[in-house]
């Protein structure tokens, strides 16, 4: 989320200048934060991890981060995440996953609406209400491929759907759909390797969320765990660098912090890029909390709750 929020924060920023020019205008940026609203996936922990996830993801909200993740899941899995941006911008998700020993399937709901703003032609006449929201659907499936690597891996591929990009004077975003693969390996018992190539199929989208990442999970000590992320996002050509931790001082508690750098952007400054959350685990649920703040524009928070059972 750190990638997509720090875009539509700038995105946002820019849309009292864009609705006092021409509606075209409008739709042309409401397009471009159609793409990002890919990246907006399910969970919490994510988000509180700077979204170091390629290797580090596992199970019911691994979908959107890294398909094969989705292996982890054992049982049946479930997953709400709400997340407050800002300017009054909301994102929900839903999302739900059955795991066997061999493979496991699961899908994701996702909602993100923005804050509304009158549109203007050239001639600063409102043309009605803008309307921005978007809706995603994601469903994937991943399967233990241990024979393949030699060791414990699995690898994973998803679908994604995204659709009412915008809707202004009556007019809709026409509905766009992307793939994506991964693949985990774990290298020895404290590391973890991951692959994926994410959101393919939109890269013609302005600053479309289309990369490829690789990342790296390392266990220093039992209660402390080590990840990064390693990005090049093919619409530009923009490096993108994550790197986090978590330390769970007891078997219940899990304290975040990470930092991610966005290539190819400017923020809006602060302590943008940072991110912090904590999370509680007890039996079959789990609490997430995270806080990201962007500078001048203020914080986001994320909450996600999860239930799984074998």
């Amino acid at each position: 989320m750190t990638r997509a929020a720090a875009l539509l924060v700038a995105l946002l920023a820019a849309a009292p200048a864009q609705a006092a020019t021409q509606v075209e205008d409008v739709v042309d940026a409401a397009a471009a934060v159609g793409g990002v609203t890919l990246e907006f996936a399910s969970g919490a922990r994510a988000a509180g991890l700077a979204e170091a996830q390629t290797a580090s993801s596992s199970g019911v909200t691994a979908l959107g981060w890294n398909p094969a993740g989705l292996a982890g899941t054992r049982g049946f899995a479930a997953a709400m995440t709400y997340e407050a941006l800002p300017a009054g911008d909301v994102f929900d998700n839903v999302a739900l996953a059955c795991g066997w020993p061999s493979f496991a399937v699961g899908a994701e709901l996702g909602f993100l609406n923005y804050a509304n703003e009158i549109s203007r032609d050239s001639t600063s006449v409102s043309q009605g209400e803008l309307v921005l929201s978007d809706v995603v659907i994601r469903a994937g499936a991943a399967v233990r491929a241990d024979a393949l690597f030699g060791r414990e891996a699995a690898v994973g591929a998803t679908l994604e759907v995204l659709g009412g990009t915008f809707e202004v004077v009556g007019g809709r975003g026409v509905p766009k759909s992307a793939a994506g693969l991964g693949a985990l390996v774990r290298a020895n018992p404290r590391l973890s390797l991951g692959l994926s190539l994410v959101h393919q199929g939109i890269s013609a989208l302005k600053d479309g969320p289309a990369a490829v990442r690789g990342g790296a999970a390392y266990t220093v000590l039992d209660p402390v765990l080590l990840c990064g992320d390693l990005g090049y996002r093919l619409s530009d050509g923009a490096i993108e660098a994550a790197l986090a931790v978590e330390w769970s001082p007891v078997r219940a508690l899990h304290l975040r912090a990470g930092y991610h750098l966005r290539g190819g952007t400017t923020g809006p400054g602060g302590l943008t890029g940072l991110a912090a959350g904590l999370g509680v685990r007890l039996a079959m649920f789990a609490l997430d909390y995270s806080v990201q703040p962007f500078g001048r524009f203020g914080e986001a928070h994320r909450v996600s709750v999860e239930f799984s059972r074998i």
